[in-house]
């Protein structure tokens, strides 16, 4: 069943992959292009799929480069770097369990210090429950 997201339908029940590229369905959110984890993704392995660094690839989805953290299965990886702001209509973001502000710009393609700026926040700050974050 479609999920809502105020009052709209949400767009990630829907996701159609614009091309494939290396065995990749390649997808877009925000005017930017991402691709979904799949069991046993390494951000290297992604990295050389796509011609990027390690490093590089890690940058674009704000992963720690001290991090030893890899993607999960279904967790969207930008393969290029994300937007500063959101591009769609919906202009706020209601707060919903387990939500950070990683997740939410990972969810929005927005970096994640230009959402935490944009709502007067730090990137490491937890979220409210049902508080409102601006998204443009």
């Amino acid at each position: 069943t479609p999920t809502t997201v105020e009052g709209g339908i949400n767009p990630n029940n829907y996701r159609v992959a614009e091309r494939t590229y290396n065995g990749y369905s390649v997808y877009s959110n925000n005017k930017t292009h991402y691709i979904v984890a799949r069991n046993g993704d390494t951000f290297g392995q992604i990295a050389s799929s796509f011609g990027l660094t390690e490093q590089t690839l890690r940058k674009y989805n704000e992963i720690d480069k001290r991090s030893t953290a890899e993607p999960i299965k279904g967790e969207p990886i930008y393969i290029e770097r994300k937007q500063s702001r959101w591009l769609g209509n919906v202009r706020r973001h209601t707060v919903r369990e387990d939500e950070t502000l990683l997740s939410l710009s990972q969810e929005y393609g927005i970096r994640l210090k230009k959402l935490a700026a944009m709502n007067k926040l730090q990137p490491g700050d937890k979220l409210q429950v049902g508080s409102e974050i601006k998204l443009k």
